[in-house]
């Protein structure tokens, strides 16, 4: 049996060391690919509260003007343990999706001087089911809201 010289195709040790070379590759980047999803969730999360935060603040500045909306009323301002995040309040404050959060475990502090200090708490079967720090707080909780808020 002769072989014809213009046989065209891979040898197998070919294939192999192709499907040796995607093996690695995917190795190396489905880590890298679920860290960087799961580093994008933790900023979606900071920037949820950073959002919650900058409402309460302009409707504390609309309230000095006397036009506040009214979810922001019962609010402003607060003292002792900060009051719960209702899920209308969440809405009104750009919360699109309130079933990703704990809003039974959300609360707000609005300070004397019109500060937010937000904790919001992702709930654990919504988008952030996989952040490991689920708590979160805007950037005007001190150490002591912190622990007034729980």
């Amino acid at each position: 049996m002769k072989r014809s010289s213009n046989v065209k195709g891979f040898t197998l040790i070919e294939l192999l060391a192709v499907i040796v070379i995607l093996a690695v590759v995917l190795v190396v980047a489905i880590p890298a690919v679920l860290s960087s999803m799961s580093t994008a969730k933790e900023q979606t999360l900071s920037n949820t509260v950073n959002t919650v935060t900058e409402w309460f603040e302009k409707e504390y500045q609309a309230s000095l003007l006397g036009s506040a909306d009214a979810e922001y009323e019962a609010f402003a301002p607060t003292t002792g343990t900060g009051k719960v995040l209702d899920a209308a309040t969440a809405t009104a404050a750009g919360i699109n999706k309130t079933s990703n959060f704990d809003l039974t475990m959300s609360k707000v502090l609005i300070k004397a001087n019109g500060r937010a200090c937000i904790k919001l708490v992702a709930s654990d079967s919504g988008d952030f089911k996989q952040v490991t720090n689920k708590t979160v707080y805007s950037s005007a909780c001190t150490d002591a809201d912190k622990t007034t808020l729980g």
